[in-house]
């Protein structure tokens, strides 16, 4: 969703040319350690990576957590993470999405309405595609629903808005892809609007 390159007939992602780097914390049944994320993020650091994707999320905020998130931020990084899928259950969006300098990303349906499981109490900051997305998976291909989904939308529209705009650092290609989003009927509770990034290729 995020890079691939359409070889054999397969799917297009948002980046086609990004690099991708995988950075396993969590285990086969998607649960982990907050210790193991933030070990993440520090690789992520450490090896310069200008896009980190977080399709994860807890509802307990944890100050280790938040200190990395904060420090990434600071070296450049974009963050984006997923809002949650609590929808009208509690609705808070899930940390890390809910610190400011992380952008929290919602789901849409196939008509850009709202997703019924979209955490939307708390800071979302945008809405992307997230219901019956096909995606690659490690034995070929997936449809899922989520959040996730929204996050990793949102993470190829930022690669590629480095990658047409290589002057531009961290927190002014964050801007950029928020401004574009304002070009888009903005409705309440999504944040700056919807992810557009039909402009890149005018």
């Amino acid at each position: 969703m995020i890079a691939a390159n359409g070889r054999a007939g397969g799917l297009y992602g948002v980046a086609p040319e990004a690099q991708l780097y995988g950075i396993k914390v969590m285990d086969r049944d998607g649960n982990g350690r907050i210790s193991d994320v933030i070990r993440g993020i520090e690789w992520a650091m450490d090896n310069h990576i200008q896009v980190l994707n977080m399709s994860l999320g807890d509802r307990n905020y944890n100050a280790a957590l938040e200190y990395a998130t904060r420090k990434a931020h600071q070296k450049g990084m974009i963050l984006v993470a997923s809002a949650g899928n609590d929808g009208e259950r509690s609705g808070l969006v899930d940390y890390p999405a809910r610190f400011p300098w992380v952008i929290s990303v919602g789901a849409v349906d196939q008509e850009m309405k709202r997703a019924s499981f979209s955490s939307t109490r708390g800071p979302v900051d945008m809405m992307a595609p997230g219901v019956d997305i096909r995606s690659s998976w490690k034995s070929g291909y997936r449809t899922e629903s989520g959040t996730s989904m929204s996050a990793a939308h949102v993470s190829g529209g930022a690669a590629l808005v480095l990658s047409r705009h290589p002057e531009l650092n961290g927190a002014k290609a964050e801007s950029y892809l928020k401004r574009l989003n304002k070009r888009s009927r903005v409705r309440k509770g999504y944040g700056h609007g919807l992810l557009n990034l039909s402009p890149l290729s005018e």
